[in-house]
């Protein structure tokens, strides 16, 4: 990952995917909304299209859109805190 340069955005991706699966360990969405800037969600649309299951779009999207944000590391960290904390 790191050869790619990617290595940011694959853990901020899946940390989100780690707050969707709180508290049960199944994937549900966080539902925070953020507005995104257009070239971002035309490759958002690009990847879900090709590369993920039509069944998980609506998670993937959040996590891509979460991941993308300037803020995106305190917006997990507080979804964490809410979702997962017994």
């Amino acid at each position: 990952m790191r050869e790619l340069g990617i290595t940011r955005a694959v853990l901020l991706h899946e940390a989100v995917h780690a707050a969707q699966s709180c508290p049960n360990g199944a994937l549900s969405l966080i539902g925070l909304q953020r507005k995104v800037d257009p070239a971002v969600v035309s490759r958002i649309r690009y990847l879900l299209h090709n590369h993920y299951k039509s069944n998980n779009t609506a998670l993937e999207q959040e996590a891509f859109v979460i991941q993308s944000q300037p803020d995106a590391e305190q917006l997990i960290i507080t979804a964490l805190n809410q979702r997962c904390s017994p």
